[in-house]
């Protein structure tokens, strides 16, 4: 029985028709593609090189002329600060020397003047008026002018005295000298001999040019 069974499956499945079976069976599940047409080749491109740039040199350092600077001229008599005021004046004499004529005696004397001070640097222009103490006289006054270049030192007075403890008896004193070194000469009317010259070594002590040295660093 069972072999009779098997035999009419088998001529059952001979009769089909093929189309109907194919159908059964169906396509191909990678075999979409119409007849004849090629697989789409994907393309990545051509890959893009980044061009590596080499390292700019740095440039060399310029070879910069070194700026030689020319000394200052030399000024045989010092620098011309051109400062220009009036102020306040004082200087100190102390002298010791000989007076001449029938007296012929040695002499001294402390002298002080206060006044203004014209500065025209390198110029001093002082003048002021003069207390001076001698053996000769405790009282003579007078006034006093003096010029000084600052730089180079030098320096000339000229005044007038009176001596008023003998009757205002006149005097004139001309004096040069360097720093605070000088000599002097006075024609002088002395009581008791009448007039006689002197001379004598002096040590100067410029107090308004030193306070303005002080003050301004001159």
């Amino acid at each position: 029985m069972n072999r009779i069974h098997c035999l009419s499956l088998a001529l059952l499945v001979s009769s089909l028709p093929a189309t109907a079976l194919a159908e059964s069976v169906g396509p191909p599940e990678n075999d979409a593609r119409a007849p004849g047409t090629a697989a789409p080749v994907v393309s990545a491109g051509p890959a893009t090189a980044t061009p590596v740039v080499p390292p700019t040199p740095a440039a060399p350092p310029s070879a910069t002329p070194t700026a030689t600077k020319e000394p200052p001229p030399i000024e045989l008599l010092g620098p011309k600060m051109g400062k220009r005021l009036l102020t306040w004046d004082a200087n100190i004499d102390g002298a010791y020397g000989y007076i001449f004529g029938s007296k012929k005696t040695d002499s001294g004397f402390v002298r002080a003047r206060g006044g203004l001070l014209w500065v025209r640097d390198p110029n001093f222009f002082s003048l002021g008026l003069t207390y001076e103490l001698s053996p000769e006289s405790v009282a003579t006054v007078g006034v006093q002018g003096e010029a000084m270049h600052l730089d180079s030192g030098m320096w000339i007075q000229v005044g007038g005295q009176l001596d008023l403890e003998h009757k205002a008896r006149p005097s004139g004193i001309v004096a040069v000298g360097w720093s605070i070194l000088g000599v002097e000469t006075q024609v002088r009317s002395y009581e008791g001999f009448g007039v006689a010259p002197a001379v004598f070594g002096k040590l100067r002590i410029p107090l308004g040019v030193i306070g303005f040295a002080l003050t301004t660093g001159r």
